[in-house]
Formats: C-alpha cells, sequence, structure tokens
C-alpha cells in the first residue's frame, strides 16, 4: 500500500505537469477533466481521505488542505471540482 508521503509527492507531480498545464483548456472547451481525475485515482489521491479498512489511506485534515492547496496554487479554475472530488470520498 502506497505512504501518505509517496501520495502527497505523487499530488506535487500532478499539479505541476498535469492539472495546471490542462485546466485552461478544460475550462476553455467546459469539459469534464475526465484525464484528470483518473490520473488522481492512479496516483492514490483519492484513496487519500478513505479508511485503511476499505484500502485508503486514512488521511486527515492536513494531508487534504495540503493536496487542494497545491493544486489550487497550480489551477484555480479547478477548485470546486477538486474539492468535490476528494471530499466526496470521505462521505
Amino acid at each position: 500500500m502506497a505512504k501518505i508521503q509517496d501520495v502527497l509527492a505523487r499530488n506535487e507531480e500532478l499539479a505541476e505537469h498535469v492539472i495546471g498545464p490542462a485546466s485552461d483548456e478544460i475550462d476553455r472547451l467546459r469539459q469534464f477533466p475526465r484525464k484528470n481525475i483518473e490520473a488522481l485515482g492512479q496516483a492514490g489521491v483519492l484513496g487519500l481521505m478513505v479508511p485503511e479498512q476499505y484500502e485508503g489511506l486514512n488521511g486527515g485534515l492536513t494531508e487534504l488542505v495540503f493536496t487542494l492547496w497545491r493544486f489550487w496554487r497550480a489551477a484555480a479554475r479547478l477548485r470546486p471540482w477538486l474539492s468535490l472530488c476528494i471530499t466526496a470520498r470521505r462521505q
């Protein structure tokens, strides 16, 4: 199982090289960012707040805030869907 630190490091790479660069085109075309969601899932970011008993990372608010903050810096327009995708997994 991946460690939280590994996922947060991959999160940095995604924000810089995938999410950020694609944000303007996604916004311009008004598309759902399916490729970005898939990349987040493959990197383990979507499992950040999922309990360990369901094969998640059991992360806390600190990790969630760091993850969202990093994406907000990379692509401010993507704030609403990132918040929904990451926190919806917790409910």
